[in-house]
């Protein structure tokens, strides 16, 4: 199978482990990382409209992954996909504001996902995230993201102050 996109970016799979001291930690690590790079990717380029952006977004995003892979949500599934889609999103959210120099929202449905069995897809189809995703649409913008990482993906405050890089 061909990929859309290739991933040349200059970290590796073993620089990303480099950082992670216990070998379970390393073993959930790689499992998302040979799971979900590509999607990233393709995520990233959605956004940034532009391939070596989207590589960098998908680095920085790996290694924000890598240094809170203790509170990775690996054992479910769908909070791991929200994990991850929210990470990619907001990393490359702001990647587009600087480098635009302005503010910019896309909301979560506005980045469009191809093909039926990506999980991306399947987690948007979830009829309690749907409810969810309705109401935080409803408030204003400085809390969505916040209460959309902590009540839909599950994140704790350190956490989510970390993915989004402010306090």
């Amino acid at each position: 199978m061909t990929e859309k996109y290739s991933f040349k970016g200059e970290f590796g799979l073993i620089t990303y482990l480099a950082m992670i001291d216990s070998p379970d930690d390393q073993e959930k690590f790689e499992k998302v990382y040979m799971k979900y790079r590509y999607l990233m990717l393709h995520v990233a380029y959605k956004i940034l409209q532009n391939h070596h952006d989207a590589e960098d977004a998908v680095q920085e995003t790996l290694l924000k992954i890598a240094r809170t892979i203790k509170s990775v949500p690996t054992d479910n599934e769908k909070l791991l996909n929200a994990y991850v889609y929210t990470a990619i999103r907001n990393t490359s959210l702001t990647m587009l504001n600087l480098k635009e120099n302005r503010k910019q929202t896309v909301e979560l449905d506005a980045v469009p996902l191809t093909g039926g069995t990506d999980p991306f897809d399947m987690m948007t189809q979830m009829e309690s995230y749907d409810d969810l995703q309705t109401l935080i649409r409803a408030l204003p913008e400085q809390y969505r993201e916040v209460l959309m990482l902590r009540y839909a993906v599950g994140l704790k405050p350190k956490q989510i102050s970390i993915l989004l890089g402010r306090k």
